[in-house]
């Protein structure tokens, strides 16, 4: 899509079109297996943008509600870790979050400076949950790395991502039974 959008926008010939791949994920092709007997859950999600108009009391309400639910999923299975990892970047909304699910749960695991590769490989599954049209980059790493991926839109219409079309993620509404 890049390609064509510089071939046909921007009136880029081809030949000056060099594909590159992305160097940053080289290191996820050369992952090293989990060791642990307990199924570790690795939950990420876009930090709530008030910049671009997305950080209204709604958007708050609807990831609170969300959280809410999966912690009681998870609290469910006596073997299974979660472990929030918050957006890198600064963020107001960080502490805000961490008191949230420390309300929820206080054994919940909350990190943001750990490396996602370090996180991705330990974890046995990914759950991504998205409040902003741009995908996570943690989507493709865990995919790269064979971890399974469930998609979460906090939106009622989501847009037609190919790797929801492909089946490559298996993609939830933030109403859908988390426990099942």
């Amino acid at each position: 899509p890049q390609e064509q959008y510089l071939i046909h926008n921007s009136n880029i010939p081809q030949k000056n079109i060099l594909t590159l791949g992305s160097p940053r994920h080289d290191l996820y092709l050369k992952n090293s297996p989990k060791k642990s007997k307990k199924k570790t859950i690795l939950f990420t999600f876009h930090p709530i943008m008030e910049v671009i108009g997305r950080g209204d009391t709604k958007m708050y309400l609807k990831l609170e509600n969300f959280l809410q639910r999966l912690v009681e999923a998870k609290n469910n299975f006596s073997d299974l870790d979660l472990i929030v990892k918050l957006h890198p970047g600064p963020d107001l909304h960080h502490h805000y979050i961490r008191s949230f699910l420390k309300k929820l749960d206080p054994n919940i695991t909350v990190i943001q400076s750990t490396p996602i590769l370090d996180l991705i490989n330990q974890c046995d599954a990914l759950i991504n949950v998205s409040e902003f049209y741009s995908p996570s980059t943690t989507i493709l790493e865990s995919i790269i790395l064979k971890k399974p991926v469930i998609y979460v839109s906090l939106f009622e219409k989501e847009l037609d991502y190919a790797f929801i079309k492909q089946k490559a993620v298996l993609h939830l509404s933030a109403n859908d039974d988390l426990k099942n």
